[in-house]
């Protein structure tokens, strides 16, 4: 089976909209990261806001961190986002593109509630 990769880049606003087409038509969508990486938005459990961590979801991360890979698309001094996945292995993306930014380019195409924690509570 060969799956093909289609990568569209739109010149006004610079997004990138990966599809990967794998068998039986069935089209799984990827989240651009920052420099080369992309991940299946269906692997996304969280995209957090490196500016406002509560001392709770650092304890989540270390613990997960023990666990997980780690993925440093920029280095973590840099990072405005957090995000992890939860396919087939656990991963934490430090990633320069803001949270806010991440969760428009999911959200405009998510069907599946795809959510980013910004710190705000309600």
């Amino acid at each position: 089976r060969e799956a093909h990769c289609t990568l569209i880049a739109s010149p006004i606003s610079r997004n990138m909209d990966c599809r990967l087409s794998g068998g039986e038509g069935r089209r799984i969508m990827l989240l651009h990261l920052g420099s080369d990486v992309c991940v299946p938005e269906e692997d996304i459990l969280v995209i957090l806001n490196n500016d406002n961590l509560t001392s709770e979801t650092e304890r989540f991360l270390s613990a997960l961190g023990e666990t997980a890979g780690e993925t440093c698309i920029c280095p973590r001094e840099r990072a405005r986002s957090i995000i992890v996945t939860l396919g087939v292995r656990q991963q934490i993306y430090w990633s320069a593109i803001s949270a806010g930014t991440l969760l428009r380019r999911a959200g405009r195409r998510a069907k599946h509630g795809l959510a980013a924690f910004t710190g705000e509570v309600e």
